[in-house]
């Protein structure tokens, strides 16, 4: 991203979401990526993809486990894509 001057502040106004798993590997990975986007937005989301009590960093968004029951409706959906994210009026 370097190369092609993404990470340059004066070029893109742009906001970095983080998003980090429930692993301390995912937690060490935030320093070496704030300090290269020092200039611009950055928010860390806390994923929270088992029942893992992992503690995410203090100011990070907290996006809960899903349930079984809504885990499986997002299998169903194949929500890999933003085109098949289910709408109010119209479910997958």
């Amino acid at each position: 991203m370097e190369d092609i001057g993404f990470l340059d502040p004066s070029r893109f106004g742009i906001t970095i979401m983080h998003v980090l798993g429930n692993n301390q590997a995912s937690i060490d990975e935030l320093a070496p990526v704030a300090q290269k986007i020092a200039d611009m937005r950055h928010i860390a989301i806390g994923n929270h993809i088992n029942d893992t009590k992992f503690a995410f960093p203090a100011g990070a968004v907290n996006i809960p486990m899903l349930s079984a029951k809504a885990s499986k409706a997002v299998d169903r959906c194949n929500s890999g894509s933003l085109r098949s994210v289910p709408t109010i009026s119209r479910p997958c």
